[in-house]
């Protein structure tokens, strides 16, 4: 496999990294400020980072100003040299799996190492997009199916399915319990069929349901209310609900990766990536290293491993007439 290569000047130590909040008015800013150190400061990461305020008429803005924030200089080296975030957990004896401050300070540390400014609009987006990352890390942990590339099923109980429709909330059953007992088989007793890439849409929207429950009800009414009538599948959730950071053409850095990421792993045979199904794989990184594996639950990949893995997919597949 061959990787493209970053242009020299896309990582430069000055170069716009970290989190930006933007937006802001001189009065909201203070606020935001506070809101954000507040977390930082519980989770004993104030000293590791460095912030600075952008002012309206600098730096291009035009209005309002941005609360950069981002890893300093010294821990960056140290802990993710080159960006590679996949020994910070070791490096920093973080327990992930057991401690829920720990994956936070995995997450906060590798946000705020990311070699491009990650923007968002206040500081409550950011609080809120940490926590959704954790669900998702959580939610995949214990999510387990079955491997399926042209069927599907889902307990009867919460859903019905039609071809215009998918598989819709049977109307009254709440989304999460629905999703819940879907992904995860300690919850309903039962495997069942997905493919990959609609597996990780269900732990996402499960993320979501999650967080919408704790900080914006509304929001979990209206999924809900989406979920009865049409389910958002496919390229339209990718719009809907993601936002994509590197590309081919201008990559992140190969060991980059920061807890809750959706992953894709191009299938690089050419023969059997053309098979429905095996054209790659969708997994999230869970932290610490490792990357899912919902078929397996309780053997988690490396990076090399996955790659191993996607390699070898070229020996699964066989030539019909």
């Amino acid at each position: 496999m061959s990787l493209p290569v970053a242009p020299a000047h896309a990582f430069l130590p000055n170069s716009p990294r970290g989190v930006v909040v933007h937006e802001l008015t001189n009065e909201s800013r203070q606020s935001a400020r506070e809101t954000l150190f507040a977390e930082i400061d519980r989770l004993g990461l104030r000293a590791e980072m460095e912030s600075h305020l952008v002012e309206a008429g600098k730096a291009g803005i035009d209005e309002g100003c941005r609360l950069q924030v981002r890893l300093r200089e010294d821990r960056l080296k140290a802990w993710m040299p080159a960006f590679d975030t996949l020994d910070l957990c070791q490096r920093l004896g973080l327990q992930t799996r057991t401690n829920l401050d720990d994956l936070a300070r995995e997450i906060w540390l590798t946000l705020l190492a990311s070699p491009i400014a990650l923007d968002f609009p206040s500081a409550e987006e950011l609080l809120s997009a940490v926590r959704m990352r954790q669900f998702i890390v959580q939610a995949a942990r214990q999510t387990a199916m079955d491997f399926h590339t042209t069927e599907a099923n889902r307990p009867t109980a919460y859903w019905l399915h039609s071809e215009d429709s998918g598989f819709i909330l049977r109307p009254g059953q709440p989304l999460i319990e629905a999703l819940e007992q879907t992904t995860q088989p300690q919850s309903s007793g039962a495997l069942y069929s997905f493919s990959c890439y609609r597996a990780t849409e269900y732990v996402i929207l499960l993320a979501i349901a999650r967080e919408a429950r704790a900080s914006n009800p509304a929001l979990l009414a209206a999924l809900q209310a989406q979920w009865e009538q049409r389910a958002v599948m496919s390229g339209r959730f990718h719009e809907v609900f993601l936002r994509e950071y590197g590309s081919m053409e201008d990559p992140l850095p190969i060991g980059y990766y920061v807890p809750g990421d959706r992953i894709w792993f191009r299938n690089p045979d050419d023969a059997s990536s053309d098979v429905a199904g095996f054209e790659g794989s969708w997994v999230f990184y869970l932290g610490n290293g490792q990357f899912p594996n919902f078929w397996r639950r309780n053997k988690p990949f490396t990076l090399l491993s996955k790659c191993v893995e996607v390699y070898h997919w070229r020996h699964a597949t066989w030539t019909a007439a």
